[in-house]
């Protein structure tokens, strides 16, 4: 006898369901009903982790038997002849999946390699944080973007920006952040990446990362980061700053020697602010701490002292100059 569904249980099973379609953007709105009861997260994690297993069992069903099973044997339910074993070890995989359908499989019965990426991203004055199915989660700042497979959301590719994950540990199944040619694996976990033009930072607030660049590979602890060179292998570690990897918008940023242009990227991305260099002022360098708390026209203010630079509106937003007087 089939077990009557609570109104939560329904719900979460409607969530992912659309969570796991492509375009899906009620990210807020999901958010708020995994907030609103903490049984909530339970019943979608279990949807979720339902579904991932039934499409487990259909991804090791050749790609022609699953299509002619849903021609043959849903879409024509007729007598036929005993099949054999793997047949029907073939069908019973198909049933699971069809039962998964209801927790949100709607990619399995396409062929492989043809489900579709999940892409989120955020403007450059939002901030949003996504459930990612399994209790972590991820919280995207100001232009940033993610893109990570419905199937496998444990594996996400950090294509822009920054963004900062909570991750519940599963050493047989582990959590994988790539930012170019750089792999970030967690080791049970709170930890911030950063993909910038020249570079991607990491920093650590709880648990530890593995960091994979270059062949080489580093591992980072709480209160530590560290700054890898496109291109280049993990350096030593450094300790962090306060207001360095945290996920509140405002706090501090903290640099060692960094360039304008990647400041004013942070800064931009940080507070939805929108800033512009005039020419020849991208390539300078900065080293130091910049409070970006408090209301807009305070940061330009202490943006201007610590980098030498005018600030002047320009429409929505601001453009920095040199200073008046050369510097």
């Amino acid at each position: 006898m089939s077990k009557q569904l609570s109104d939560a249980e329904e719900q979460a099973i409607a969530w992912a369901i659309r969570a796991d379609a492509p375009g899906f953007v009620e990210w807020e709105a999901l958010e708020q009903w995994l907030a609103a009861d903490p049984r909530h997260a339970v019943l979608f994690d279990r949807a979720a982790s339902n579904a991932h297993q039934a499409a487990a069992a259909i991804a090791a069903v050749p790609a022609r038997e699953r299509f002619t099973l849903i021609q043959g044997d849903l879409a024509d339910p007729v007598e036929e002849s005993p099949r054999p074993a793997r047949r029907r070890w073939a069908a019973a995989a198909l049933a699971a999946g069809v039962a998964g359908l209801a927790f949100g499989t709607s990619w399995f019965l396409q062929p492989p390699g043809s489900a579709p990426e999940q892409i989120v991203g955020t403007r450059a004055d939002e901030v949003r944080t996504l459930a990612l199915g399994d209790a972590s989660s991820v919280t995207l700042r100001g232009d940033s973007e993610v893109r990570f497979l419905p199937a496998n959301p444990r594996a996400v590719h950090l294509t822009r920006g920054q963004a900062s994950f909570q991750v519940r540990h599963d050493a047989a199944h582990p959590f994988t952040v790539t930012a170019g040619d750089i792999e970030v694996t967690d080791l049970g976990t709170r930890f911030d990446v950063d993909r910038g033009a020249d570079a991607t930072t990491v920093a650590v607030t709880e648990g530890s990362v593995a960091i994979r660049a270059a062949g080489k590979q580093l591992e980072l602890r709480a209160g530590q980061r560290s700054v890898i060179p496109n291109g280049a292998a993990p350096g030593s570690p450094t300790s962090l700053s306060a207001g360095q990897g945290s996920e509140r918008q405002g706090g501090a940023l903290s640099y060692e020697d960094v360039t304008f242009a990647r400041v004013v990227a942070d800064v931009s991305r940080r507070t939805g602010m929108r800033i512009r260099l005039a020419p020849g002022l991208a390539g300078r360098h900065f080293a130091g701490s910049i409070n970006l708390d408090g209301p807009p026209e305070a940061v330009i203010s202490r943006l201007e002292a610590v980098l030498s630079v005018s600030a002047r509106r320009e429409g929505e937003g601001w453009i920095f100059a040199p200073a008046p007087d050369g510097t």
